[in-house]
């Protein structure tokens, strides 16, 4: 949607829903691609392997900085149905919101978006909806990231980063986690002692 802010861009959507869940059941059939609505043409992201980490999510058309991308989708689920689906598993799939009681579990090409610490793609929550947009100019065949800015985990999870950036944090954690973790770390240390 061009230069389109996420809001009028959700708006001008909406008559799409069908055709995006007609769309959304193409890409659980290919498990490869998944076109989306962008202007009055399809984009196509592609799933295939990251340099950064496992999978990632690649864009196969050029996409103005502001741009929609994609919206990040999947049932909504409680943190407790949450932490019983994915205690023991290696990877998920899951976008907190903002009201701390509930996460998207990811269902379709953008839960394969990965964290970067100089991302191209930032994700907003906009009307109860989690829209990625890129925050730069973004070339044909780039990977889309954005930055994960993780809040919480075990304090023993690092979480670590793979983007390799300049500007790598060496982990998914916002700054902010990463300094409380550390303090909550040498407290932990000095009450042991």
């Amino acid at each position: 949607m061009g230069g389109m802010s996420p809001a009028a861009c959700l708006h001008k959507c909406r008559g799409l829903d069908l055709k995006l869940k007609k769309i959304s059941m193409i890409y659980r059939a290919q498990s490869q691609i998944l076109p989306l609505w962008k202007g009055f043409c399809f984009m196509t992201l592609v799933i295939r392997r990251s340099r950064i980490h496992a999978d990632g999510c690649y864009t196969t058309e050029p996409i103005k900085k502001g741009g929609f991308v994609t919206e990040y989708t999947g049932p909504r689920i409680t943190l407790a149905e949450a932490d019983a689906l994915y205690e023991k598993s290696p990877r998920t799939y899951l976008f907190g919101l903002t009201n701390g009681t509930h996460v998207i579990d990811g269902d379709s090409a953008s839960a394969f978006i990965n964290h970067s610490c100089d991302a191209n793609c930032e994700a907003d929550e906009v009307d109860g909806k989690v829209i990625i947009t890129a925050v730069r100019k973004i070339e044909a065949g780039e990977e889309l990231t954005y930055d994960y800015n993780l809040y919480d985990g075990e304090l023993d999870d690092d979480s670590p980063c793979y983007c390799g950036t300049k500007h790598c944090r060496g982990s998914m954690y916002s700054e902010k986690e990463i300094e409380k973790r550390a303090q909550a770390k040498l407290e932990a240390k000095n009450k042991n002692r």
